[in-house]
């Protein structure tokens, strides 16, 4: 809208003093004003500058006002222009109407108040601003409707306007003609009887309800469906129409639709012939993946069944290892170490004879040389199977193999459950040999020194952990899993799902590794003595209270009865051949195994029993616990081929008061017997 200082006024008076004072009252409201003094100038100006307000007095001194006035407004260019016409000598009804029928918009009688003035002048250029808008507006919707035809004449699809009323088509844009082989004329004839007979019979039900739905269509709602209408040729011909409301009655109601018919009969074929190949795909597809399925599942059960026997296969091969180990190194244990032992206590017992300087050389050489063997025999024994598993079980053997570790410049520590359960010989098999590979990983790949194992127990799982803060990898890469250790880990993983387990791994570059092993833990019930089948007893390192020795019976002085335990016959003997040289001991009983030494102990009551560890159906830590709750006063002596700290340390909890290896019992056996009598006394 043109705001007051936009509107021109044009003050047309041949009175100067009356022309200033008009002038003035309207440049004071904010107008832009022209003058002129006769009718001439008066017309000339509205040509040029086209004013939207002509302030026009009637009397002019060569053309009056009234005929200014019909000029103005007959000519179409200037027709727009507000005329209010001003006079102070034609001031009667009938000269107001005759100035009014001439075109003026309002006519003012002078003398006349300047807010009047002002008030019908305002009122005049409102009304000229609407009657601009209006001619805008009206010039964009001519020009709107003229694109709209233009659009609708070039559209590809028939456009019709159906009119509800008269039940018959009010318009068909130039598409339509030749629509269906009909005219554009006919189209406007199409009714719905007419309809009936174009629709095809099998989809005039669909058409009609469709067409029911007309007069209840919303104004942002589509109706469209697709129909056979027959053609004059009397072909058959696919319609696709879309119809929305055009134009509403007062009340509301739709009283015309506008729509849109495109022939898709091409399409419809194409369709057709694209789902009948589809259909014959799909049958085909149907019949090629069910075979593929059957191919599939047989290859499938097939690689599983070959998988699950590799798993198992990959599980035995560990456990034959680990058997084989633990056969060779149970020959080494119990005869070659036992036989080396031997020899150094036969030597030690000959240097206690006369003999020449010479002699006792040579036989402290071969002292030194047997020493030497029974120290890598020993080696080779812990190498190939460690004897503290099967005899102390897996969590002092994990201990053990963190001590190990050391030699690869590794410090590894340990965390157990104080709690664990006795685990079954394979389990530990398994998990031992699948940490010594884990920790020999992280010594060679993860680029540390610092590792640590925990065993817990957990929901009926058991959980071995191997950590390391090194360099890690990527472990959804499996080539980098490749580089070292990714066949070590799979063939762990198999081992672990071959006993119902599963292996997890977590790891990022520069964030170390977690590698957790989970298997079931197997229940095992303990027979009648508390034992597990194995001989050992339910707690792992149960705290045994030492034997009070200093609240036994006072011991004779002359004679102290001692039992000897060893499965090996020619030990046994050679320590009783080392103990009858010294007259304050004698050799009362030899017992080949942990039970036979209970049983003899509880019928013959030593004074102190010297005990092997490593021996069949009751080892010498099981035995010794034995002892020292049923024969408190017993003095119980350790004595073995190995000297594992962990091994020493598990006996001396079980109730022994003290412990050597068998290669030093010639020279230490006898002061040991002595020491741990005196203390009883």
């Amino acid at each position: 809208m043109t705001t007051s200082s936009h509107h021109i006024v044009l003050n047309v008076d041949d009175n100067e003093g009356a022309r200033y004072a008009k002038t003035k009252i309207f440049e004071r409201a904010g107008y832009r004003v022209l003058e002129a003094s006769t009718g001439g100038e008066a017309l000339k100006l509205v040509h040029q500058e086209r004013p939207h307000l002509v302030l026009l007095d009637v009397a002019l001194p060569d053309v009056n006002g009234l005929e200014v006035c019909r000029q103005i407004k007959n000519n179409l260019a200037t027709a727009q222009v507000m005329v209010l016409q001003v006079s102070a000598s034609c001031v009667r009804p009938v000269d107001r109407a005759v100035g009014l029928a001439g075109g003026a918009d309002v006519y003012l009688t002078e003398p006349v108040e300047s807010t009047e003035l002002l008030g019908a002048a305002k009122a005049l250029l409102r009304l000229y601003d609407r009657e601009e808008e209006t001619r805008v507006l009206l010039k964009e919707l001519t020009a709107r409707e003229r694109f709209i035809k233009s659009l609708v004449d070039a559209a590809p699809s028939t456009v019709y306007l159906y009119d509800l009323k008269y039940h018959r088509n009010v318009y068909a844009n130039a598409k339509s003609q030749g629509f269906l082989g009909c005219s554009s004329d006919d189209l406007l004839l199409v009714g719905p009887e007419a309809l009936k007979q174009l629709v095809h019979q099998e989809d005039l039900p669909m058409v009609l309800q469709r067409l029911e739905r007309l007069s209840s269509l919303k104004d942002d709602e589509i109706l469209e469906f697709e129909c056979r209408l027959q053609h004059r040729s009397m072909e058959w011909r696919w319609i696709n129409s879309r119809n929305v409301v055009f134009a509403r009655d007062a009340e509301g109601q739709p009283i015309q639709i506008l729509g849109t018919a495109q022939d898709i009969t091409d399409r419809k074929q194409n369709e057709q012939s694209r789902i009948e190949k589809e259909e014959a795909l799909r049958r085909a597809e149907q019949r090629w993946t069910l075979l593929l399925e059957q191919k599939v599942a047989e290859r499938t059960g097939e690689l599983n069944h070959s998988r699950s026997r590799l798993r198992t296969l990959a599980s035995q091969l560990t456990l034959v290892e680990q058997r084989e180990r633990q056969r060779i190194a149970g020959e080494l244990h119990d005869y070659l170490a036992q036989l080396l032992a031997l020899g150094r206590m036969k030597l030690g017992q000959a240097k206690r004879d006369d003999m020449t300087s010479r002699s006792r050389d040579f036989i402290e050489e071969s002292e030194e040389v047997l020493a030497q063997a029974l120290t890598y025999t020993r080696s080779l024994v812990a190498e190939l199977s460690p004897p503290i598993l099967r005899e102390s079980g897996l969590p002092m053997a994990i201990k053990w193999l963190a001590e190990q570790m050391s030699r690869r410049n590794m410090t590894v520590a340990v965390g157990c459950d104080p709690d664990l359960p006795w685990v079954n010989e394979d389990q530990s098999v398994l998990l031992f040999q699948s940490a010594r590979e884990l920790l020999i990983n992280v010594s060679k790949h993860a680029g540390t020194s610092r590792a640590s194992v925990s065993v817990s127990v957990k929901e009926k799982l058991l959980h071995l952990c191997v950590a390391d803060d090194g360099v890690g990898f990527d472990s959804t890469d499996t080539s980098a899993t490749g580089k070292g250790m990714g066949f070590g880990l799979f063939s762990i993983r198999e081992r672990m799902e071959d006993l119902g387990g599963t292996m997890s791994i977590e790891s990022a570059l520069g964030q170390g590794t977690k590698i957790t092993l989970s298997v079931p833990l197997e229940e095992k019930s303990l027979d009648r003595n508390g034992v597990w089948p194995t001989g050992k007893s339910n707690k792992m390192e149960t705290e045994v209270a030492l034997p009070d020795i200093h609240s036994r019976n006072p011991r004779p002085t002359s004679v102290s009865r001692v039992l000897l335990v060893d499965d090996h016959v020619l030990l046994r003997q050679g320590l009783r051949t080392v103990l009858e040289e010294y007259a304050d001991i004698e050799v009362v009983g030899e017992a080949t195994d942990g039970e036979d030494a209970v049983r003899l102990a509880k019928s013959i009551k030593p004074d102190v029993v010297i005990m092997d560890i490593n021996m069949p159906h009751m080892d010498g830590i099981e035995a010794t616990r034995r002892l020292n709750k049923e024969l408190p006063g017993t003095i119980v002596i350790g004595l073995s081929i190995s000297n594992e700290k962990e091994m020493e340390k598990a006996l001396r909890e079980a109730g022994a008061v003290s412990f050597l290896t068998k290669d030093v019992a010639t020279e230490q056996l006898h002061d040991t017997i002595v020491q741990a009598l005196r203390l009883t006394t």
